[in-house]
């Protein structure tokens, strides 16, 4: 599978990402609108692609030849003219669908390429709709009361953008771990019967591994909101329960808001290659006479349809400034309204600046449910606020932030945007999927999701106090000349207890941080002290800068924290775990420089005795160089080996175990021949768990 983060990151920083489709500078191009993001197999489909010219309004070239596109098996076009209809049903994966436009004309002639990504059908458990649930949730507690982790509880999130729209068939994942296992996962709709998931699997659309479902609209009443529960049971413990909102469409409806409509805008200063300015005044939200501002654009939603739900605000190529225009309006609980480039264009073709406070305005984004897909986000240099907030002047709060392959780009990793640190603040919930964030304090903090994304040159917490982190890579995490600020991939630090967090598929490279996961606030708070309890931290892996320090671990009050296959080069990486106030502890298959012990008591190192008084579960990791460990070498566990991992090639980051490396074949199955982890850091399969797995994050 390779590493698909890293190559991520490096078509980023090379600007290959922009490379969608041609731009030649003789004629001007034609430009196409209404091509789906993606398709899928065996999911039927019909569209009317239709074509523009980079001066705006429809195309009056003479000639239009799509004879050039290389459409997959069950596709075709039919009609090579302006406004062609694409129909079939793809009966194969692959790579793309690539629509090649050659548009000729008295100016000469210009080509455009439009590529489709082909998603795979997904499989899974398929859900089914129920006449609605009985009662809330509740959990079941399984095993006695001697048992292992019996007062313990699954760890569990879904990989989902909730209030979402579901309008073709769609795989939705749940996340879990238990230091015992997970058995199984099971989920329903609207109090329908309960399916079981047993293991997890691998989705190819977010890229991820999870207990997956299938939700399909035709199983379910059109344009209905749907209460989905899961439950992510243990094999000992107590299960955790989930509730997703989520919506089915399969038509046009004012029950939906604008349910795909359009409104479009475009910079006051013109926008970049088309003969059109945006203007609030003398604007209707057409492609021809386009707005300026967000806020006009989302009041011609709600105006219309009653709602900017499930509305689309397009935008010509240009520069945006966010502060223009207060940006309220109304969505209801169903249904984001979309900001992203009109007619296919691709990220970097639209940018928007931060905003700016001015007392007695808001510049802010009042509304429920906001969603940006392909925008480049940059820092404006004398603003005061961060890229985008709900509501400069705090009067409302609660509102949802998503962001889908977007970039936020600061002023610096070692200088404060504005005097304030975060590239979006006051959402009750974020959510981030394959995102760049650069040059900046923080990456995405405070967030609900952030899966898929990368992170480079940020100078102290990363991801910090996001609830699910998964799949990501992060590059160059230092501090600089900011030496007050404290460098950790996470972060938990803060006066409350924290409950129910995933760290998982997380890659850190030269970086300078001082912990991967760090927790040491032991201020009064419930049953008198914060408390950390039910985290899972999975497949991570920590290359430090040289002449820095790193560990990974809590201190202070901790109760079932699981550290599976997680990894580090040769610095000083360590284990710090707390001489007292822990529980329920279980690390697995990883490989570190050493284990510490931190001794806040002021007593000795205790016994591995006392570490089984409180659930201290030790097995098959690696510890380079034993020890120190308050002044003595410490590898409690089983199955423990030290010394040389025997990587592939460490110069070139790759950390795979050799043929012949001591982390080979080490790791088996947990319960029900299944593996607590069955994948690795890249997202390729473990392989068969009866000849034991490797040790460490890598495969």
């Amino acid at each position: 599978m390779g590493n698909r983060r890293r190559d991520r990151w490096l078509a980023w920083a090379q600007g290959t990402e922009r490379q969608i489709y041609d731009r030649p500078s003789s004629v001007s191009r034609p430009t196409g609108r209404d091509f789906p993001k993606s398709l899928m197999v065996g999911q039927p489909i019909s569209f009317v692609p239709t074509v523009h010219n980079m001066r705006g309004g429809p195309s009056r070239a003479s000639v239009i030849d799509w004879s050039t596109s290389v459409l997959p098996d069950g596709l075709s076009i039919v009609g090579e003219t302006a406004s062609p209809t694409v129909t079939g049903t793809p009966t194969a994966a692959a790579a793309t669908a690539t629509f090649s436009l050659i548009a000729s004309s008295l100016a000469g002639t210009a080509a455009t390429t439009f590529r489709v990504p082909i998603k795979p059908e997904p499989t899974g458990v398929e859900l089914l709709s129920g006449t609605g649930w009985a009662g809330g949730l509740s959990s079941v507690t399984l095993g006695d009361t001697s048992s292992e982790y019996y007062d313990t509880t699954a760890i569990a999130r879904w990989d989902v953008v909730p209030s979402s729209l579901i309008t073709s068939r769609t795989l939705i994942g749940v996340t879990a771990y238990h230091a015992s296992g997970i058995d199984i996962v099971r989920a329903g709709v609207d109090g329908g019967a309960y399916l079981s998931a047993t293991s997890a699997t691998y989705d190819p659309v977010r890229q991820s591994w999870n207990y997956n479902f299938i939700l399909d609209p035709s199983n379910f009443t059109p344009n209905k909101e749907l209460d989905i529960r899961f439950e992510a049971i243990p094999y000992t413990g107590t299960s955790r329960m989930l509730k997703l909102p989520l919506a089915t469409n399969s038509e046009v409806s004012s029950s939906w808001g604008a349910s795909g409509n359009d409104v479009y805008i475009a910079p006051s200063a013109g926008a970049t290659g088309y003969a059109v300015t945006g203007n609030d005044s003398t604007g209707n939200g057409t492609s021809s006479a386009p707005y300026l501002t967000f806020g006009k654009a989302g009041d011609k939603l709600v105006s219309d349809y009653g709602s900017a739900s499930n509305g689309n605000i397009l935008c010509y190529p240009g520069h945006y400034y966010w502060k223009t225009g207060k940006n309220t309006f109304a969505t209801s609980s169903m249904g984001w309204v979309t900001i992203k480039p009109a007619f296919s264009h691709t990220l970097g073709d639209v940018t928007i600046q931060s905003g700016k406070s001015v007392t007695g305005e808001n510049y802010g984004a009042l509304t429920d449910l906001f969603s940006f897909e392909d925008i480049a986000f940059s820092y404006a240099p004398n603003d005061s606020p961060i890229m985008l907030e709900t509501d400069p002047l705090g009067t409302k709060t609660g509102f949802a932030f998503n962001a889908e392959n977007c970039t936020f780009t600061g002023p610096g990793q070692d200088v404060k945007m504005g005097g304030v640190n975060e590239f979006v603040q006051n959402f009750n919930e974020k959510y981030a999927h394959k995102c760049l964030f650069t040059l900046n304090k923080h990456a995405w903090n405070h967030g609900t999701l952030v899966n898929n994304c990368s992170a480079t040159y940020i100078g102290s917490d990363v991801f910090g106090q996001t609830r699910l982190v998964k799949d990501c890579y992060v590059k160059e995490n230092d501090r600089l000349t900011a030496t007050t600020w404290h460098e950790d991939l996470y972060d938990l630090d803060g006066a409350q207890t924290w409950d129910n967090i995933i760290i998982e598929n997380v890659e850190g490279f030269d970086c300078r941080a001082a912990g991967v996961v760090w927790y040491e606030d032991i201020g009064a708070g419930s049953n008198n002290y914060y408390r950390v309890e039910n985290v899972a931290v999975v497949n991570t892996f920590y290359k430090r800068k040289p002449g820095s320090d790193g560990w990974q671990g809590i201190e202070w009050i901790c109760n079932h924290v699981v550290y599976l296959h997680n990894g580090a080069d040769l610095g000083s990486f360590q284990y710090r775990i707390p001489d007292a106030w822990a529980s329920g502890i279980c690390m697995v298959g990883n490989q570190h420089q050493k284990f510490m012990l931190v001794n806040l008591t002021g007593g000795s190192i205790p016994s591995v005795d006392w570490y089984n008084d409180i659930d201290f579960i030790t097995s098959s990791n690696h510890y380079i160089t034993p020890g120190p460990g308050l002044g003595s070498t410490y590898t409690p566990g089983v199955d423990v080996t030290t010394g040389d991992p025997g990587w592939t090639d460490p110069a070139s980051d790759n950390y795979a175990p050799l043929g012949t490396s001591v982390l080979k074949n080490r790791v088996f199955p947990w319960y029900d021949g299944k593996l607590l982890v069955p994948f690795d850091i890249l997202g390729n399969s473990r392989g068969a768990p009866h000849n034991g797995v490797s040790v460490g994050p890598y495969a």
